[in-house]
């Protein structure tokens, strides 16, 4: 096959979980190729096309989620390429710093968002395997997945250290190691996207990233640039095609470098 073919999602079966700042854009991307998509998050995305399937999914519902994901899989079929790009949390979520350490919110956030990565992840590869589909999962991580945080950057900012985002995302690296050790006997591949700091919005909130912020995390980006939407959904698909056919078990990073210093 030619590298056109292989990069092509034409024809593949795909699940979205999230379609909020990241996962909407994925949408845009994974809609120009000829794919059946079924979208499932809390709330109908705006930029939902004809043809696209929607269907209410609340990761925080920890009891329900996975007779809920396996009743998704029953009704779309299993997929050719799941992405998990939801970002379950509390409403306390904000305040789980390290100054404000509430350790049931600490505890219900890791279980919220890590604890619906592993229940799920686990649920689509069974799903892929029983049917011997060599398929893709994707991931949607960050930079604190395979680093630490820097608190220079947060010291007199209006954005503070997150205690339990960084293990969340430790998590899932760890996640992703270990699913792709077991599941690639079947050819299911597993990869994650550690991206850096999104242009745009704090992760996780409604709210627009500070300036000083912004000039303090550019200084250790080699490319001296935000990451953007585009950036992480370029990544998506490329690990979604057969163009990656050999790639899995990775935390890749899509930082500008961030990472490398």
């Amino acid at each position: 096959m030619s590298f056109k073919e292989n990069i092509s999602l034409d024809d593949k079966k795909v699940i979205l979980l999230g379609a909020g700042q990241i996962g909407s854009k994925v949408l845009d991307y994974i809609n120009e190729f000829d794919t059946k998509v079924l979208i499932i998050d809390v709330k109908n995305p705006k930029n939902i096309k004809e043809g696209n399937q929607f269907k209410h999914f609340d990761c925080t519902e920890l009891d329900k989620i996975s007779t809920a994901f396996e009743n998704v899989i029953s009704e779309f079929g299993v997929p050719d390429l799941f992405i998990n790009a939801s970002y379950p949390k509390n409403s306390n979520w904000a305040n789980c710093d390290f100054n404000n350490q509430n350790s049931s919110d600490i505890i219900e956030n890791i279980n919220f968002h890590l604890g619906s990565y592993t229940v799920l992840s686990k649920i689509i590869c069974e799903k892929m395997k029983s049917v011997d589909m060599k398929g893709s999962i994707v991931l949607l991580n960050s930079i604190y997945g395979i680093v630490a945080q820097d608190e220079e950057l947060y010291t007199d900012e209006k954005i503070n250290m997150s205690m339990p985002y960084p293990i969340i995302k430790s998590g899932v690296s760890g996640l992703t190691r270990q699913l792709s050790s077991y599941y690639g006997k079947y050819g299911i591949r597993i990869n994650s996207i550690c991206s850096g700091g999104i242009k745009g919005n704090v992760s996780g909130t409604e709210e627009d990233m500070d300036n000083s912020f912004a000039e303090k995390y550019l200084k250790k980006v080699p490319l001296r640039r935000m990451a953007t939407t585009d950036d992480v959904a370029n990544m998506v698909c490329f690990l979604g095609s057969d163009a990656s056919s050999y790639v899995t078990g990775q935390n890749i990073p899509v930082d500008g470098g961030y990472s490398v210093i």
